[in-house]
């Protein structure tokens, strides 16, 4: 009998330099590979925002990337998958970091380790030993290894439910234009909608009548990114008219605010 399906994280950063395509890109690259080889279907991948320090040596923005995994296969054969790829893969002069967990087994230490990683200078050493005491893979594959740190901090920011953006869903990069709320769940599973308050740019809290419904409508331009918010892909909007008829129109929030994320 055959393992059950279950979810796998597979963190990657610092595969890139300033010439060739971001960690991002190679993440999606990775989880189509992945999925050609038989080894599960990609669920999303999402970018996790890290401390900007001059100490810490990075490409451009500092962030790294995690795979989500739906997946029978053996673990060890999802790791040499990634790493192969990543070998193969990574750009001349990168410091690529690779690690992969089985959700079950991500421990409240791998999830402080990537808040921690959002706000403090962490230690090459101090990933080894949170990883190696959670019984988490974590390799590093060129240079200094120093990805090793980001990888493991997306690996338990992503576990946390509650940080980053969707970079990759299945079908979001062909959403375009004005769709209903039920067609945006049905084409790339995006599951909550959020409503956001103009003049803070927060969460607002309301009534789920003044949320979102299944028939209304959203804008959401060119340039769909959903948040991870309660573990779930979740779009931040915006109204933009009273509700007529039991519909009403919603436009998602500024680039920049998503950027946040």
């Amino acid at each position: 009998m055959g393992n059950l399906p279950r979810v796998i994280y597979v963190g990657i950063d610092d595969t890139d330099n300033l010439e060739s395509r971001g960690t991002g890109r190679q993440a999606r690259s990775l989880a189509r590979e992945l999925e050609e080889a038989g080894l599960g279907t990609a669920l999303g991948v999402t970018r996790h925002q890290l401390l900007v320090d001059s100490r810490i040596p990075y490409t451009s923005h500092n962030s790294s990337a995690c795979l989500t995994l739906l997946s029978d296969a053996d673990v060890d054969d999802v790791v040499r998958a990634a790493a192969a790829f990543i070998r193969r893969a990574a750009a001349p002069g990168s410091d690529p970091g690779l690690c992969i967990a089985e959700a079950y087994s991500v421990r409240d230490t791998v999830v402080a380790f990537g808040q921690r990683a959002k706000s403090e200078v962490l230690t090459m050493n101090e990933a080894a030993k949170v990883a190696k005491d959670s019984g988490i893979h974590l390799s590093g594959h060129g240079g200094t290894n120093g990805g090793i740190i980001g990888a493991l901090a997306g690996v338990g920011l992503r576990h946390s439910g509650a940080d980053g953006r969707f970079l990759w869903l299945p079908g979001i990069r062909e959403v375009r234009g004005v769709l209903s709320v039920e067609d945006l769940t049905k084409r790339c599973g995006i599951t909550q909608f959020r409503r956001m308050d103009v003049a803070s740019d927060a969460l607002s809290d309301v009534s789920n009548e003044d949320m979102p419904a299944p028939h209304d409508t959203v804008d959401v331009e060119d340039w769909c990114r959903p948040v991870l918010l309660d573990g779930e892909p979740t779009l931040l909007v915006l109204p933009v008219t009273p509700r007529v008829a039991g519909v009403r129109r919603w436009h998602i929030v500024d680039r920049d605010v998503i950027k946040k994320y």
